[in-house]
């Protein structure tokens, strides 16, 4: 099977066993398997960081970033305002990186040991604290997973087809602003599918879309972020657990940026933040 080929079957079942668990798992499997994402895209970060990982750095590493999303689930869940904080240190972070990355500029990300689990693990714990934060949470959930999955095909294609103007070449040759556009455009518009179809929470359509917009640019920026991270480590890809899209790292560096922001507008909102 060629790489296109390996990419949507990964793709398609990844995307079918997520939707699967996220309508009809309870959170508490949300959150163990959450956990497992954390666990496993921490080993990667540190391998992209250090470099070969031995049995006492792996379980060192595992441990931790095990330990910290259960703390930021409980803190997210018990200390309402935190959840519009971590969204809001994602927004500066991301504006960083957006300057550096599109106006042509270089800069190299920090090799710190505590900064994976940092960026990684209180991403991931919002999966779970979305998943139970009312009705609507799994629906949501799913029309966040959605629109990220939509955005990374669209633009994968849509780059494929079209992209001639690089984005930020000297971080992410490959993406281009026609790839960028054609991810928002599907991403969005399966987004509202969902929320169309299940959601039945309120919120008025003109403040999903920019939502969407908002939270799926994020995504984009997050996925420039570990290209600026990869680079720093010499390295092209996290892994290659995953066929066709490389390792956990690859697969979930759009959502680790996209996830805050949604938050930011669902979960606040519904915290009375």
């Amino acid at each position: 099977m060629n790489t296109l080929g390996k990419r949507v079957s990964t793709g398609l079942t990844l995307a079918l066993f997520a939707t699967g668990l996220i309508v009809y798992a309870p959170s508490g499997v949300i959150l163990a398997l959450a956990s497992v994402v954390s666990i496993l895209a921490t080993l990667e970060w540190e391998s992209l960081r250090a470099g070969k990982l031995g049995t006492v750095n792996t379980l060192v590493s595992s441990i931790l970033a095990l330990l910290t999303t259960f703390v930021f689930v409980w803190v997210f869940q018990n200390i309402a305002w935190t959840v519009g904080a971590l969204g809001l240190g994602w927004t500066v972070l991301l504006v960083w990186v957006g300057w550096i990355a599109l106006t042509g500029q270089t800069s190299s990300v920090s090799r710190a040991r505590l900064l994976g689990p940092l960026i990684i693990c209180p991403s991931i714990a919002l999966i779970p604290v979305i998943h139970a934060m009312d009705s609507n949470g799994p629906i949501a959930l799913l029309a966040a997973f959605v629109a990220i999955w939509g955005s990374d095909t669209g633009a994968y294609f849509s780059g494929r087809k079209w992209g001639k103007h690089r984005l930020a070449p000297k971080v992410s040759p490959g993406k281009t602003w026609e790839g960028v556009s054609g991810g928002l455009l599907l991403g969005v518009l399966a987004s509202l599918g969902i929320i169309r179809a299940f959601y039945d929470g309120g919120i008025p359509y003109l403040f999903w879309v920019a939502i969407l917009i908002i939270s799926i640019s994020a995504g984009v920026l997050g996925d420039l972020f570990e290209s600026m991270f990869k680079r720093t480590s010499g390295k092209k890809d996290s892994g290659s657990l995953l066929p066709g899209h490389g390792g956990i790292l690859d697969r979930i560096d759009s959502t680790l940026a996209f996830l805050p922001i949604f938050a930011l507008f669902i979960v606040a909102g519904k915290m009375d933040i």
